[in-house]
């Protein structure tokens, strides 16, 4: 779930399917499970996009790029190139910014639910011999 979660807000829209299929067969673990959280965080990663975008602007000591609609509107009419390049590089940014916070995200996500499901999850009966 943390794997999932985690991904699933990586600063790239429609990137997260293949990241969570690959992360799953590369570390074992259920495809479904990392699927169905990947997908209930698609919200999530729409929420945090402009926060990664803006970390990821101060980590490289620049300035954010104006996303409002009007405003991107208008530099694709302006420069269509340029703009392009700018959200690739600020995508980039934004990417880098992802991968200062997910490691101790997966972390601190995987202690956290790691107890809660193991309450949730049925005991196995022991048996006497």
């Amino acid at each position: 779930m943390a794997v999932g979660l985690v991904l699933g807000i990586f600063p790239v829209i429609g990137s997260t399917t293949l990241l969570c299929i690959f992360a799953a067969f590369l570390l074992k673990l259920n495809l479904p499970a990392i699927q169905l959280v990947n997908y209930l965080a698609y919200p999530l990663q729409i929420l945090l996009l402009i926060p990664f975008f803006h970390f990821g602007a101060w980590l490289f000591g620049m300035e954010p790029l104006p996303l409002s609609g009007s405003q991107l509107i208008s530099m694709f009419k302006t420069d269509l190139w340029g703009t392009i390049l700018n959200l690739w590089d600020t995508t980039m940014r934004a990417i880098v910014a992802w991968c200062l916070i997910s490691l101790p995200a997966t972390a601190s996500l995987y202690y956290i639910f790691r107890p809660l499901l193991r309450s949730t999850m049925p005991r196995p009966k022991h048996r006497r011999e």
